[in-house]
């Protein structure tokens, strides 16, 4: 599903089911992109069962 999503807009995107991996890919990617994209959003996600 996020592959067709992120063909479809042209977009990348990552699924990290763990926080700990998530936020360190989050933030090293945020700072690779920021060297390319000027303005860019990072929109963190979770599912109905988070606590």
């Amino acid at each position: 599903e996020l592959q067709a999503l992120c063909t479809k807009h042209k977009l990348g995107g990552i699924i990290a089911p763990n926080f700990a991996i998530g936020a360190v890919l989050m933030m090293k990617y945020s700072q690779d992109a920021a060297k390319y994209f000027p303005h860019a959003e990072v929109i963190e996600l979770h599912h109905d069962g988070k606590v």
